[in-house]
């Protein structure tokens, strides 16, 4: 059963488009490490986790809410690893503790380029996500700032994320649409989009029917050893700029738009209704590949949500055995998305024929700070990357990379779109571009304490 007190919330609930999110990256400072410790206390009061009656997270019960995670510098400088006054008896895993700069070969990234995260002066410690509602935003982000500041924290990027009223990205398509469920969390008829628990929280069997790896340290208990893990999370953040002015100019029918994503901009799948967009369809998620389209007529195969999560598709398929066995092995991949858009909304107007965004501002930062939640960053969200939405030659493509991907590739943009009579190849612009991010713990609240403490008993 889950120990759902013991989660932080953020697992299992966004915070919806009344919340505003205000995501400070953080680094400690050696010379005033137990004043930040007691601020960081102070904050233990604010990271909410789930009742386990109710399922529900009283959001009237706070002035705003946190959550609280480190990267692997961050919980060193704590004193905990190999060299700290907290050694492992069982470490984290290796893309955890190495760190998203270590693993940019996997993920097609060059760090050296990034804004913040890709050098050790601008790698953060600690992410505190602070969240308060929309009316009450802007004067709980000036004292949450002001007083982490006060605390000694020094600030390498902070960013102010929101949800669009319609729920859709800056480049007009509605999102969030596909998400995974957690067992014993959700109640579900959706065999297939249903999780086991362990696929995104440490102590719990995963798909696999095995515990993903946790994070044993010594400790002055009976055991001689504290589970940092339990009921812990790893977060992926990524901040990527979008670039929407070339996102139109580069697909100027709505048709040409869509083929790239997947869905219409209402939401709607391609695979459901391929030649215009049905709003009847909008929230529409109960379709599969091999089923509805094997070989991308409708949607292609390049497609971005096909390649993010390929459901039952798979060209070798032969018998319905084989594509529940895929759809099975798919539900080890999966990963649970928590982003947020940031910079200047992109008016409505724009992608029905506005000549431009902002005659004032025309080129001002605007993307999505990619979040997601996962039990086990290796065989979920790296092997996404690396095996679907990077991969050349996925599913049987040629040279040709994810329409949304950050790999500063030319020869590689292409994009095929299968047709009858006649197939099409056509090449594309980079639309997204990386710039910056790290992988983060989110500790159970048992062992935030633990860590946040001083390493006293919880």
């Amino acid at each position: 059963m889950l120990e759902l007190f013991d989660i932080q919330s953020f697992v299992f609930q966004a915070f919806g488009k009344s919340f505003r999110g205000w995501y400070a990256f953080l680094q400690f400072d050696n010379d005033q490490m137990e004043k930040n410790l007691d601020w960081l206390k102070s904050q233990l009061a604010y990271v909410a986790g789930v009742d386990d009656e109710t399922k529900m997270l009283d959001r009237e019960a706070l002035e705003y809410y946190l959550v609280m995670g480190f990267t692997h510098s961050g919980l060193e400088k704590l004193g905990i690893g190999i060299k700290g006054s907290r050694p492992y008896r069982k470490p984290f895993s290796e893309a955890f503790m190495e760190g998203m700069v270590e693993r940019a070969e996997i993920l097609g990234d060059k760090p050296d380029s990034w804004e913040w995260g890709g050098k050790e002066e601008t790698e953060p410690h600690l992410v505190l996500a602070m969240f308060a509602n929309e009316n009450e935003f802007e004067n709980k982000k000036s004292d949450f700032k002001k007083a982490y500041e006060q605390a000694g924290f020094k600030e390498v990027r902070a960013v102010e994320g929101y949800s669009h009223k319609d729920l859709r990205e800056h480049f007009g398509f509605a999102d969030g649409i596909s998400q995974p469920l957690i067992e014993g969390f959700h109640d579900s008829i959706d065999k297939n989009n249903l999780c086991e628990p362990g696929e995104f929280v440490l102590g719990y069997r995963n798909e696999r029917g095995v515990y993903p790896e946790s994070a044993l340290v010594e400790h002055n208990n009976e055991s001689g050893e504290f589970d940092l893990g339990k009921n812990g999370s790893f977060m992926v953040v990524r901040q990527l700029e979008q670039d929407a002015e070339r996102f139109r100019a580069g697909n100027p029918r709505e048709v040409d738009a869509a083929k790239l994503i997947g869905r219409w901009r209402s939401g709607a799948p391609l695979t459901l209704c391929p030649f215009n967009d049905n709003i009847k369809l909008k929230e529409n998620n109960s379709f599969t590949y091999f089923q509805h389209d094997r070989y991308g007529m409708k949607c292609p195969i390049g497609s971005h949500i096909r390649r993010s999560n390929p459901r039952d598709n798979k060209f070798s398929l032969n018998d319905h055995e084989d594509r529940e066995r895929t759809q099975a092995l798919n539900k080890r991949h999966r990963i649970i998305r928590r982003g947020r858009l940031y910079g200047p909304e992109v008016p409505k107007e724009f992608y029905e024929g506005a000549n431009t965004l902002d005659p004032k501002k025309p080129h001002e930062s605007r993307g999505t700070l990619f979040i997601c939640l996962n039990a086990s960053i290796e065989n979920q969200f790296e092997f996404v990357m690396q095996n679907w939405i990077n991969r050349k030659d996925f599913n049987g493509l040629r040279n040709e990379l994810d329409p949304l991907s950050t790999v500063d590739e030319e020869e590689n943009r292409h994009f095929t779109t299968p047709g009858m009579p006649k197939t099409e190849r056509r090449q594309l612009q980079q639309y997204v571009t990386m710039r910056g991010g790290a992988y983060f713990f989110l500790p159970g609240m048992r062992a935030l304490r633990f860590i946040v403490s001083g390493f006293n008993p919880v």
